[in-house]
């Protein structure tokens, strides 16, 4: 249980939930009560006393972190470069990821330009979806389109 973990060097099982930035934490010492099993088993049994209690867990999908350089949540520009003795090159694409689903969609900017790559990737990440033949068509028609004015409005790197 993600609530309740061991931590051997302490000799403990600790009990840690947040909620609204607020962390509520107890430890259950194996020497305070006789055994590793026993303190888990402790642990448990105050983990089901608080919970109900609790504030309702928040989720923080869509919520813009500072770690989002792009200006939309869920979208991000990836840099691939390879440099060879003979050779090099160098790659950039938004690509759109969402939960449960980190690899996303990728659009390169090579092939459909800065806008297009960027405006896909937003598609991608709000309806979620790798379906590249729906992104297209949702593309074509949300063009000019306020969502997509707006998206842009958030836009915030630019290709190097």
């Amino acid at each position: 249980m993600r609530n309740l973990r061991p931590n051997k060097a302490s000799g403990c099982w600790q009990l840690r939930i947040t909620r609204d930035k607020v962390l509520y934490q107890e430890n259950f010492s194996v020497k305070d009560h006789g055994s590793w099993e026993a303190a888990e088993k402790a642990g448990l049994k105050r983990l089901k006393e608080l919970l109900p209690n609790m504030p309702p867990k928040k989720t923080i999908k869509g919520v813009k972190t500072r770690r989002n350089t792009s200006g939309v949540v869920g979208v991000r520009m990836l840099e691939s470069v390879k440099e060879g003795e003979h050779n090099s090159w160098r790659y950039l694409r938004w690509q759109a990821s969402w939960p449960g689903n980190r690899a996303g969609s990728s659009w390169g900017i090579d092939k459909y330009g800065d806008h297009r790559a960027f405006i896909c990737a937003c598609i991608a990440r709000h309806h979620e979806t790798n379906d590249r033949q729906f992104i297209e068509s949702e593309y074509q028609r949300l063009k000019g389109s306020a969502q997509v004015k707006k998206w842009l409005s958030q836009k915030s790197q630019e290709p190097k």
